[in-house]
């Protein structure tokens, strides 16, 4: 399983965003895991087209559910 992290992107920022730059000042290996966003109450993910969203999202609910957790995912785009 991959092991992702995220990280906000600060108002003013969002256009270095995809800048090596930017990347390198907010580090690789630091942000949120999977396992820090599954402890709010409702998470919302945003990335371009292909990045993995739906399959990753999906593949979380599902380790959930067969862990016995409550857990759905919901598409917007549907």
């Amino acid at each position: 399983m991959i092991e992702r992290t995220f990280q906000d992107i600060p108002e003013g920022k969002i256009t270095e965003a995809d800048q090596q730059s930017f990347l390198a000042s907010v580090g690789w290996s630091r942000g949120t895991t999977w396992k820090d966003l599954l402890r709010s109450q409702r998470v919302l993910v945003i990335s371009e087209a292909g990045a993995g969203k739906t399959y990753e999202c999906r593949g979380q609910a599902q380790r959930l559910w067969d862990a016995g957790e409550p857990a759905f995912f919901v598409e917007l785009a549907a």
